[in-house]
């Protein structure tokens, strides 16, 4: 019963894609350029001048030509069954096991989809991509809010909780005052921090492909890399632990949205943040090559479910016993 609600959720995700893509325009919006694809329209011929080396910590982009943007990637329709498939899988338990049904479940997992999937995803995009339009990042931002509001609305009819209150709510939580909220929300930004930049050196920035692609090197520790991004780019980790704010605020959202232990809202937690966002990597671009695309998918997977547990554990406040009941 529940494989072929994940079946048909997977189907149903796969044509809300391409209906939200062609309403948004994106399925026609060409990717956005790189740094260094941006400096190479700029750049005087090569025998002008030498080559500069980027900062520390500086991302940059291969030119892609203009002809391989207006093709199709190879292998995309079944990367797209595949992300899909993954996300109706890690939507599913936060949908069955919430303590919300109805309009307040789909409210709040479209605002988990949509905080994840472009709000937060698109602010790397502006951060790390030169000669991004506005036109583009307006089409994203539709295309994400049209994808994650229907899927949002299709996982909570298709799951069974569209009635309010259609199945188990849990015991009720404690009412945490403002102190115990504001300390926790700093400490997970601060842990979002520390994922980020892990999981950034020690599984993506080791990769010597990686490196060449940003046209960057390995200072030889994870000090000293942090030191350089600190040096390079003294903005980044400020902008970083804004990052983790909003992180910790959908964390927050879903972890009182969740019923269960704290076990199970965590490990809840950890699928669907260590999926609904990286997992969009499994789709091939004509920007990023294939080998720092999956470098970069295992790098994102790893520190967004670490981040994703810990943050759950973290923020969620323990159960009144007692029978269950709805929350006020």
């Amino acid at each position: 019963m529940l494989a072929g609600r994940l079946v048909l959720l997977t189907v149903v995700a796969i044509v809300l894609f391409g209906v939200s893509a062609m309403v948004s325009g994106m399925a026609k919006a060409p990717p956005p350029r790189g740094p260094a694809a941006a400096a190479e329209a700029a750049a005087p011929a090569p025998d002008a001048g030498a080559a500069v080396a980027p900062e520390p910590g500086a991302a940059t982009e291969p030119v892609v030509p203009p002809a391989a943007r207006q093709q199709p990637e190879p292998g995309f329709a079944l990367a797209l069954l595949g992300v899909c498939a993954l996300i109706s899988l890690a939507v599913a338990p936060t949908v069955l096991h919430s303590r919300w049904g109805g309009w307040r479940a789909v409210l709040a997992l479209a605002v988990l989809l949509y905080g994840q999937m472009t709000v937060l995803s698109q602010a790397e995009t502006v951060v790390y991509l030169a000669n991004v339009s506005g036109a583009f990042l307006g089409r994203m931002f539709v295309f994400g809010a049209l994808f994650s509001a229907s899927l949002a609305a299709a996982a909570v009819l298709i799951l069974g909780r569209i009635r309010d209150g259609a199945g188990s709510v849990g015991a009720p939580l404690p009412r945490m005052g403002w102190s115990w909220w504001a300390w926790r929300v700093a400490a997970v930004a601060v842990l979002h921090v520390a994922t980020y930049y892990v999981a950034g050196y020690y599984l993506a920035w080791k990769n010597p492909v990686l490196r060449a692609y940003y046209g960057g090197s390995d200072p030889g520790s994870f000090l000293l890399q942090l030191k350089a991004v600190a040096v390079g780019t003294p903005w980044m980790i400020p902008y970083q632990f804004a990052q983790g704010i909003v992180w910790a605020l959908l964390a927050v959202l879903l972890v009182r949205m969740l019923a269960g232990s704290r076990l199970a809202v965590a490990l809840t937690a950890a699928l669907l943040m260590g999926v609904v966002g990286p997992i969009q990597l499994l789709l091939p671009n004509p920007i990023m090559p294939d080998e720092v695309r999956t470098t970069h998918l295992v790098e994102t997977i790893v520190s967004r479910v670490v981040f994703g547990f810990l943050a759950a554990w973290l923020l969620r406040p323990a159960e009144r016993s007692g029978p269950p009941q709805d929350p006020a």
